[in-house]
């Protein structure tokens, strides 16, 4: 599970993967699906993108934005957001081809890298 820090709490982002066994005795991991948890909504997706979609989708976000009462996000700030989210996905995933290849200084980067990338999407949104 990984924690990303926004400006009004916690998104919490959990990947599923499942172990697929091959005749050879080889297996490895594959990611299955994602949920994600900001407040009271929750959202599942097979890809980040498509579960904070899930989530923001299922019920308005909270607005506990003071600057911004009852402010839609505008259609310029979705497409940012959803830039920001695919490149968070690519991130996460590219730190974990790094973890796997035993790159511990490289994961920490690409992980904080997406973090962060998520927690400006999800700010656009407010």
């Amino acid at each position: 599970m990984t924690s990303v820090p926004l400006a009004s709490g916690l998104m919490y982002v959990v990947p599923v993967y499942a172990q697929r066994s091959q005749t050879d005795s080889t297996s490895y991991l594959t990611l299955r699906y994602v949920m994600v948890q900001y407040g009271t909504n929750v959202g599942i997706g097979d890809t980040l993108v498509n579960a904070i979609t899930d989530m923001a989708g299922a019920t308005p976000p909270p607005t506990q934005n003071p600057g911004k009462p009852d402010q839609n996000p505008s259609k310029g700030d979705r497409a940012k957001a959803r830039a920001l989210l695919e490149q968070a996905q690519a991130d996460f995933a590219a730190a974990d081809r790094a973890q796997a290849n035993g790159q511990g200084a490289r994961w920490v980067t690409l992980s904080h890298r997406a973090r962060v990338e998520v927690a400006r999407a999800l700010n656009l949104l407010q």
